[in-house]
């Protein structure tokens, strides 16, 4: 029986649509590597994809629109695979924490350095205090939490991008299980307090 909806013409249609736009971002990310978004143009990527000023526009408003869609792509990569580490044992949580930085760290060990964008940061810190808020037990009513959440995120993403750039040092799941063993101590017993008292 055929199956309602788009027919073969159509499906290929989008595919193409799909694979063009990946190739004008992944040429616009070969540039990134190189020089950063401001001094990347739209010649450049268009030249070095091999397609016309007006497939290009087809696809992006301008470079931004190209950064904000491969942030959003690592973004939302992210966010699905910490979704898929809920309710299951610490080490499993290490492994795909693990596996979550290296599948992304072509683009984490960029877009976290000098290199990268300031606002993907910010983005990317305001995910990880989102996730940690929802899996780390802490009193809502205590003021301290949030820069608790600020505290820890911050630390957790330096030392990330610094194992990007010496990543030969130590094995990344021995310095993740560091991080978390550092995370489950004093700033645990932190957040769950109600008071202002710091004692």
């Amino acid at each position: 029986m055929k199956k309602l909806g788009e027919n073969k013409g159509m499906k290929k249609e989008r595919l193409c649509r799909s694979v063009t736009k990946e190739n004008l971002a992944s040429a616009y990310w070969t540039l990134y590597k190189e020089k950063g978004t401001q001094k990347i143009t739209v010649k450049e990527i268009i030249t070095l994809a091999g397609y016309n000023r007006s497939t290009f526009y087809k696809y992006f408003k301008d470079v931004y629109d190209v950064q904000e869609y491969i942030e959003n792509a690592v973004l939302d990569s992210i966010k699905q695979m910490i979704v898929n580490l809920e309710h299951v044992k610490d080490e499993e949580v290490i492994n795909g924490l693990a596996n979550m930085y290296e599948s992304n760290e072509e683009y984490l060990s960029v877009l976290l350095s000098e290199k990268g964008n300031p606002m993907f940061v910010k983005r990317f810190k305001n995910l990880m205090k989102e996730i940690m808020s929802q899996s780390v037990p802490y009193n809502k009513q205590n003021p301290y939490a949030p820069y608790i959440f600020e505290y820890m995120t911050t630390a957790a993403i330096g030392a990330i991008t610094s194992w990007f750039q010496n990543k030969d040092d130590v094995p990344l799941r021995a310095l993740i299980k560091m991080m978390r063993k550092l995370n489950t101590g004093a700033p645990i017993k932190e957040l769950m307090k109600s008071s202002h008292n710091t004692d």
